[in-house]
């Protein structure tokens, strides 16, 4: 899957699609990696991969990307620390 518009990642809704569906996402190992090592496999390896393997990281992707997404307090916090920080500068 493409994360690149105009060679600047992006997301896309496929990314979401898969996750949902059990399919292994494949991307640009450099802008995903930090999600976690699931993140990091190549076409090529996910192709050799048994059905079974291919969902359980799937499963693996799924997971850690929605830990990576904040809660709902962390991203009020976040944002009230913007709103403080431009109010300092400004």
């Amino acid at each position: 899957m493409s994360v690149y518009r105009s060679n600047e990642p992006w997301w896309s809704p496929a990314l979401s699609q898969s996750l949902a569906n059990g399919v292994p996402v494949v991307t640009d190992w450099r802008q995903s990696s930090g999600l976690g090592l699931e993140w990091t496999h190549l076409a090529s390896t996910v192709e050799t991969l048994t059905d079974t393997e291919r969902f359980n990281l799937s499963v693996a992707q799924k997971e850690s990307y929605l830990k990576a997404i904040p809660t709902w307090k962390e991203t009020v916090e976040d944002l009230l620390q913007t709103i403080s920080l431009k109010e300092v500068s400004v």
